[in-house]
C-alpha cells in the first residue's frame, strides 16, 4: 500500500523523476571581520565549464543558504552592497566551502549608503512573499496593516478587514500556526505590530494539503528573531485624530538565554471612533426609505501576551504562549429614518445605546523536534472566547415612542485543538504526513423585551437560545521534491466533520456528518536565472462560521437585521492559478468555481419596511482574475512599487422570485515609492485607486486614496508620522448592480482621513551573541 501510494504521489507530480541526479550546494556567508552571519547577500551558482548560472538564492536571517542543482562541477558567486564580492574555485558534489567570508567594501559611498536588499516582492508557485526587514518601501508604515496595503492582490478595508481577489478572505498566521484570535483581537494586534518586528509576509494563494481546508488563502506573518542573548525591549507610543482620537501604548519584553526565550507584551488602548452611515433604498410598490445613521463609540481595550521557549538542544525546543485579550466598549447609535408612503412622509427617529464586552483566553503548546533528517512538530491549543451586549432600542415618531427593545445577548466559545506534522526526505524529495482533531462548542442566549401598556415582557419572536457542537478529524499526506529547474509537490488532505445544532427555543435540531477528500498540487519551472513559471491546484472546503448559523436577529438599524441560517452547507472551492516572473515583476492568472457558495442575500418586506439580510448556499460561483506586481529603483535612495488586478466573477442569486447570473469585472491599480535621503530619513508616498466593481447585487463607484509617511531615526528613537486619505476620497459609495431586485444606494464613512504619530523607544541591552545555528531557514519555512 505504501508503495502504491507514494507511486500515485510522483504520478500526480509527472514521470521521470530519477533520470538525473541532484547535488544539494549549502554554507553560510559571515562577515570577515567580525564573524556575524550576513543575510539578504546573493550566492549564485555557475557552471565550471560555461559560467552558465543555474540558480542563485539569498542567504536567510542565519547567513545560510541552500541549493538544489544537478549534479556537476561548480563555483560560487557571493554579493552584496558594501562588500567586496567574492568568487570561490571550482567543486564538485556539493562540496562548497561551509564559511564564505565577504570583507567590507572600502569604496563603499561616505554620504546616503543603501544597504542591499532584497526585492520587495518575490514570487513562488504557490505564494507572494514581502520581504519586510530592511526594505524601506515599508519603513514608515506605521503597523502590519500599512504593510498589507502595499500587497499586491491584498485589500485592506476602512475597518481594517483584509480580503484578496474574488472576494477571498484570508487566515492570517503567525510563524507559519494558525495563532486563535477574535476578528476584534486580531485587528488589535495587526494595528500594534510595527514593521520593524516583521521579517517577511506570505500571501499564500493556494495552500498545500498541509493546512486546514477552511483557509482559502493564508497571510503568514513571520516576525523577527533576535540573535542577541540578554534582555531587550521597546515602547510604542501611537497617536491617531480624525474627527475624535485614539491612543496606543505598547510594550514588547525579551529575555533570552543559552536555553531558554521569555517574551511578554502588553497594550493599553483608549480612544472614541465613529461610523456613519447615509443611504436611500426605492421599494418597489413606488414608496422609499431615506437612513442616516451616525455610530460614535468609545472603547478601552488590553490585550496581553506572555511565553516561553525552551531548548532541550539543538534539535529539540518547546514552548508555551498565554493570550488575554480584553475590550469594554459603548455605542450611542442615532438614526433617522425617513419613510415615504404614498407620497407622504414621515421621520422616525430612533437611539440605540449598545455595552458591547469582549473577553478572551487562550493557550498555545508546541514541540519541534529534529530527528536525524526528520523533523516532527506538535501544536495543541485551548481557547474560550466569551462576549456579552446589552442593547436599549428606542423609536420615537412626533417624540412619541413607537417602539422599545431592550436586548441582552451572552455568547461563549470554547475551542480544543491538536495537530502533529511529520516530514522525512524520501527518495529524491520530502515526504510529510499529518493528523488534527479539533474541537468547538458555542453557547448563544439572546433575549429580547418589548415595551407594553405593562411594562417590558418577553418578546418570543426574537429571543433564542442556540448551541453548536463541532468535531473535525483531519489527516494529509504530501510529496514535493525537484528534478533539474522543475519543482513539484502533490498532496491529499481528508476531512470528516460531526455538527450538533439545536435551538432550544424553537426545538430544532441540525445533525451533520460529511465527509471530503481534498487534493493539492503544485509545479514550477525555473526556465532560467530570471523566468519562472507556476502551476498550482487547491481544493477547499470552507465551514459555515459560528455566527453564520446562529438563527438569531442581529440588528443594524430599526429597518434592517440580519440573520443566520442553521442549515447552511460547507461550500467548497476548485481552484487553479498560473504564475510567472521575471525579476522584480510577477504575473498570476486565476480561475475557479465554488459550489454551494455561502452569501448574504437581502429579502425586502413591503409591509413592514424591513430588510433582512438571511445566509444562504448558492448553486454556483464562477471566478477569474488576473494580476500583476513590479518594483525597481530608479535610484539607489529611491525605490519603487506597483501591482494592479483585474477579476471578473460570476454568482446565481435567486431572491424574491427574480434570477441573477451575471459576471461582474471589478478591477483597482495601487503603488508605492520610498525616498531613503541622509541623516537617516525616509518620506513614503503611495495612492490606490479602484477602478469599479462588485457582485451580481450591489456595484461600487470608483474611489482613490493618497497616503504619505515620513521617518526618522534618532538613537534608539524612531520617529513615524503617517497622513492617510489626505482627500477623504477613500469612501466606499455602493448603488444596486440589480435595482429590479433591490433598489438601493448608500456611503459608509469610517474616518479614513487621520493624522498618526507614533514613537517607538528601544532599550535593554544584549549580555553575548547566541548561537547561529538554532534553525535553519528549512526549518523556518516549515513553520
Amino acid at each position: 500500500m505504501k508503495k502504491l501510494l507514494l507511486a500515485c504521489l510522483l504520478g500526480l507530480a509527472g514521470g521521470g523523476v530519477f533520470a538525473q541526479e541532484t547535488t544539494t550546494i549549502r554554507g553560510t556567508v559571515k562577515d570577515a571581520s567580525s564573524r556575524e552571519a550576513i543575510e539578504f547577500a546573493t550566492v549564485m551558482a555557475r557552471k565550471h565549464s560555461d559560467s552558465t548560472v543555474v540558480q542563485s538564492t539569498f542567504t536567510d536571517s542565519l547567513g545560510k543558504f541552500i541549493m538544489s542543482v544537478p549534479a556537476g562541477t561548480y563555483f560560487l558567486q557571493v554579493s552584496l552592497v558594501g562588500f567586496e564580492s567574492l568568487t570561490t574555485g571550482p567543486f564538485t558534489d556539493g562540496a562548497a566551502p561551509a564559511e564564505l567570508m565577504l570583507r567590507a567594501d572600502s569604496r563603499a559611498l561616505a554620504e546616503v549608503v543603501v544597504q542591499g536588499q532584497k526585492p520587495a516582492i518575490e514570487r513562488q508557485p504557490d505564494r507572494m512573499i514581502m520581504n519586510i526587514a530592511g526594505n524601506s518601501i515599508y519603513k514608515s508604515a506605521i503597523n502590519a496593516l500599512d504593510v498589507l496595503k502595499k500587497a499586491p492582490g491584498v485589500r485592506v478595508g476602512p475597518d481594517g478587514s483584509i480580503s484578496l481577489g474574488n472576494n477571498i478572505t484570508p487566515k492570517v498566521f503567525i510563524d507559519g500556526k494558525d495563532v486563535p484570535m477574535s476578528g476584534a483581537e486580531l485587528n488589535n494586534y495587526l494595528n500594534t505590530l510595527g514593521p520593524d518586528l516583521i521579517e517577511t509576509i506570505e500571501i499564500i494563494t493556494s495552500p498545500s494539503a498541509r493546512y486546514d481546508s477552511k483557509y482559502k488563502a493564508i497571510v503568514n506573518i513571520r516576525l523577527k528573531r533576535d540573535k542577541n542573548l540578554g534582555w531587550t525591549g521597546s515602547y510604542t507610543l501611537a497617536y491617531r485624530q480624525h474627527r475624535f482620537s485614539d491612543l496606543s501604548n505598547n510594550v514588547n519584553l525579551t529575555y533570552k538565554t543559552k536555553k531558554a526565550a521569555f517574551t511578554a507584551a502588553g497594550n493599553y488602548n483608549p480612544g472614541k471612533g465613529y461610523y456613519q452611515y447615509d443611504g436611500t433604498q426605492n421599494l418597489f410598490d413606488g414608496n422609499s426609505l431615506d437612513t442616516y445613521t451616525d455610530v460614535v463609540s468609545s472603547s478601552t481595550s488590553v490585550p496581553l501576551r506572555a511565553g516561553m521557549d525552551y531548548f532541550f538542544n539543538k534539535n529539540h525546543s518547546a514552548g508555551l504562549t498565554y493570550r488575554f485579550y480584553n475590550r469594554n466598549e459603548t455605542k450611542d447609535n442615532a438614526t433617522d429614518n425617513l419613510i415615504t408612503k404614498s407620497g407622504v412622509s414621515v421621520l422616525q427617529k430612533t437611539g440605540q445605546y449598545s455595552e458591547p464586552l469582549d473577553r478572551n483566553n487562550s493557550l498555545n503548546g508546541y514541540y519541534s523536534g529534529k530527528f536525524g533528517k526528520s523533523t516532527l512538530d506538535v501544536l495543541g491549543t485551548v481557547a474560550r472566547y466569551t462576549s456579552k451586549e446589552f442593547q436599549d432600542i428606542d423609536t420615537r415618531e412626533g417624540g412619541e415612542t413607537i417602539e422599545r427593545l431592550k436586548s441582552g445577548v451572552a455568547s461563549g466559545i470554547d475551542i480544543f485543538s491538536s495537530q502533529a506534522d511529520f516530514r522525512t526526505p524520501l527518495l529524491k524529495g520530502n515526504f510529510e504526513t499529518g493528523v488534527k482533531m479539533a474541537f468547538t462548542g458555542t453557547d448563544n442566549d439572546v433575549h429580547f423585551d418589548i415595551l407594553k401598556e405593562n411594562g417590558f415582557e418577553k418578546d418570543p419572536l426574537r429571543t433564542n437560545h442556540f448551541i453548536y457542537k463541532e468535531r473535525i478529524m483531519a489527516g494529509y499526506l504530501n510529496y514535493s521534491g525537484a528534478y533539474k529547474k522543475i519543482t513539484y509537490q502533490a498532496g491529499l488532505r481528508i476531512e470528516n466533520t460531526d455538527s450538533d445544532a439545536r435551538s432550544e427555543s424553537t426545538d430544532n435540531v441540525t445533525l451533520r456528518n460529511y465527509t471530503h477528500w481534498l487534493p493539492t498540487a503544485m509545479l514550477g519551472w525555473k526556465v532560467n536565472g530570471d523566468h519562472m513559471l507556476g502551476l498550482t491546484f487547491t481544493s477547499r472546503l470552507r465551514r459555515p462560521y459560528f455566527e453564520e448559523l446562529n438563527p438569531f436577529q442581529f440588528y443594524v438599524s430599526p429597518f434592517t437585521y440580519a440573520e443566520g441560517n442553521p442549515f447552511l452547507l460547507p461550500e467548497r472551492t476548485d481552484m487553479l492559478e498560473l504564475t510567472y516572473s521575471f525579476k522584480n515583476y510577477g504575473l498570476s492568472v486565476r480561475t475557479g468555481k465554488t459550489a454551494d457558495n455561502i452569501q448574504q442575500v437581502p429579502y425586502y418586506n413591503p409591509e413592514t419596511f424591513m430588510t433582512r439580510y438571511y445566509r444562504e448556499n448558492l448553486s454556483k460561483s464562477v471566478f477569474h482574475s488576473i494580476g500583476f506586481n513590479g518594483s525597481n529603483s530608479p535610484r539607489k535612495w529611491w525605490n519603487v512599487q506597483y501591482y494592479g488586478q483585474v477579476s471578473a466573477d460570476n454568482a446565481y442569486y435567486f431572491i424574491n422570485g427574480k434570477a441573477l447570473d451575471k459576471y461582474v469585472i471589478s478591477s483597482y491599480l495601487g503603488g508605492s515609492q520610498a525616498f531613503t535621503l541622509k541623516n537617516n530619513w525616509t518620506i513614503d508616498h503611495s495612492l490606490f485607486y479602484f477602478v469599479g466593481g462588485g457582485d451580481a447585487i450591489y456595484k461600487v463607484v470608483p474611489f482613490w486614496n493618497m497616503n504619505f509617511g515620513v521617518q526618522k531615526i534618532v538613537k534608539k528613537v524612531v520617529l513615524k508620522l503617517s497622513l492617510d486619505d489626505v482627500f477623504n476620497t477613500g469612501n466606499q459609495r455602493i448603488r444596486s448592480n440589480s435595482p429590479d431586485v433591490i433598489d438601493m444606494q448608500f456611503v459608509q464613512y469610517y474616518g479614513s482621513r487621520k493624522v498618526r504619530l507614533q514613537l517607538i523607544y528601544r532599550f535593554g541591552k544584549s549580555t553575548y551573541k547566541a548561537r547561529q545555528t538554532t534553525k535553519t531557514e528549512e526549518e523556518n519555512r516549515a513553520g
